[in-house]
């Protein structure tokens, strides 16, 4: 093994009177502390299957708020006007549970059942439930049938499908068990043995393994996957483990079914909110096969700036407001010969963009994301019809526009309709305007999207995609940016910038040209 177990009891010992929610995020950050103090320099990932029951909602609480700070570093004592003083931390949590009690068709429809606090964290990786099981095999129900299907959301686990102007909840599903139905189709039995997880059991002498279901088991195989993936890749940021885990996940037949039925853009949005990004794979997280081209940046970016001038005498003062900073472009080496040999063959272009906020000091319920988060990051791909100065110009001018709306000198538009295009139409040639071409689109990535983590596939003809040489990383406005007394306008952050590439239709080798081009870089960069 290459990963062990340890273990902080966050909850009250028997007999005691239960936390009290205002105190739970303080409780869950000293918690957090323990094993750090026991053993500093060990990467670990934490994983949390306790969530405040009966509070659910899509705005941050104090709870979730504590949950962000601990991922980006910010112990008990660190203070809003200092950068944080740990290191960042990778945590996931359970997205709750739908209670036992539930009926049928309660239990199926998305919407009546929330995820519950604290699993709104933006940092956090919340984990839902997916499941295969679908055998009866106990004696008892064998004239009962599954619930769900192969592939489909477990009967256990809640969604975000209700929340507006929130991030996407849960991000990944693993196997949470099934339940079982009735012969009449009313009751719904939870815990069945052939429907639930087999797991070891605290009574190892008389009873040495036991059945487990729900929402806690699938976040412990996430905590299992992300301490492997941390165990093989020791350089990886938090950040970038949490980015692999997502961008390795793909939807289930079932799941892709259900979307081939509702088509378009926001339907699309409404169905990540139910599955989020799909069951991840450790395999694919691992490895990269000879067709499917991984790269993988982890870079520190400064979103915002100062200005400054001088002084009466002569020392720099600030000349604000504070200003948009920098943008990080990618020419990607993509094999364009090989891509343009493609023609109309489709080709799927996944990225995701992953990084911690730090939450807004003091302000847990805020009327927009860019008022909670320290700052915020976004992508871009170079558009066939641009040039890349020009596609650079529009991401200067975007800036611009959110700085505009900052002074109350414009409303917000960018046109984020434009890309709400149905099925029919997205096999036509894009305009400057949209990029139909996008699963998700532009909505799962405005200025006013929350969240702090972004993942959208982009398919269309190998030819179309070889002429998009230029992908962008900017920023989009944060308190660092709007709250000038605390004085963390210059402060910088960390992203890890995952992208994947796959031919759907014919099976080639991309790595040789690219592999090639990337040598031709280093050799170039070497010699300058």
């Amino acid at each position: 093994l290459a990963h062990r177990l340890e273990s902080v009891k966050l909850l009250p010992p028997k007999g005691f009177p239960p936390n009290e929610p205002s105190n739970l995020g303080y409780i869950t950050q000293s918690a957090i502390s323990l094993p750090e103090i026991n053993a500093p320099k060990r990467k670990r990932v934490f994983c949390m299957a306790v969530t405040n029951k009966g509070l659910s909602g899509a705005l941050p609480t104090s709870w979730s708020a504590a949950m962000d700070r601990a991922a980006a570093g910010l112990t008990l004592d660190d203070d809003a006007s200092a950068p944080p003083s740990a290191p960042a931390r990778l945590i996931e949590i359970s997205a709750g549970n739908i209670p036992d009690e539930a009926k049928s068709p309660e239990a199926g429809d998305p919407a009546l059942f929330p995820i519950e606090d604290p699993a709104q964290s933006w940092n956090a990786l919340t984990i839902g439930g997916v499941t295969d099981k679908v055998d009866i095999t106990d004696a008892l129900y064998v004239n009962y049938t599954a619930y769900a299907e192969v592939g489909d959301r477990s009967p256990y686990s809640r969604t975000s499908v209700s929340w507006e102007n929130a991030p996407i909840k849960p991000e990944l599903v693993f196997e949470a068990g099934n339940r079982a139905l009735s012969p009449m189709g009313t009751d719904l039995m939870a815990g069945i043995d052939s429907l639930s997880l087999l797991t070891t059991n605290r009574d190892h002498i008389r009873q040495p393994l036991t059945t487990t279901w729900a929402t806690s088991p699938a976040t412990a195989q996430g905590a299992r996957m992300a301490a492997m993936l941390m165990a093989a890749n020791p350089d990886h940021w938090p950040e970038t483990i949490r980015g692999l885990m997502v961008h390795s996940a793909e939807w289930t037949p079932r799941m892709q079914e259900r979307f081939r039925k509702e088509k378009g853009k926001t339907r699309a949005l409404l169905l990540a909110r139910e599955f989020g990004y799909g069951a991840p794979s450790i395999e694919r997280a691992l490895n990269s096969a000879r067709g499917d081209l991984a790269l993988i940046s982890q870079a520190t970016i400064q979103p915002f700036v100062m200005p400054t001038k001088e002084g009466k005498k002569g020392t720099p003062i600030n000349d604000g407001p504070a200003r948009f900073h920098q943008l990080h472009v990618y020419r990607l080496p993509w094999p364009i010969k090989t891509l343009e040999a493609l023609g109309e063959k489709r080709v799927a272009l996944k990225v995701t963009l992953s990084y911690f906020i730090e939450p807004s000091p003091g302000q847990f319920a805020p009327k927009t994301p860019a008022r909670y988060r320290s700052h915020g990051l976004r992508f871009d791909l170079q558009h066939p019809l641009d040039n890349e100065e020009e596609f650079l110009a529009r991401i200067n001018s975007f800036a611009e526009a959110q700085e505009a709306v900052e002074a109350g000198e414009t409303p917000f538009l960018v046109g984020e309709a434009s890309d709400e295009l149905e099925e029919d139409e997205e096999g036509s040639a894009p305009s400057k305007a949209s990029d139909p071409r996008w699963l998700f689109g532009s909505n799962s990535r405005s200025p006013n999207t929350a969240g702090s983590l972004h993942c959208d596939v982009w398919t269309g003809p190998g030819a179309e995609l070889a002429a998009r040489k230029t992908l962008a990383v900017f920023p989009v406005a944060g308190w660092w940016k709007a709250r000038t007394p605390k004085k963390r306008y210059n402060s910088k952050a960390r992203y890890s910038l995952i992208m994947t590439l796959k031919s759907l239709d014919e099976d080639i080798d991309l790595h040789t040209e690219i592999g090639a081009e990337i040598a031709l870089r280093l050799a170039q960069s070497i010699d300058t």
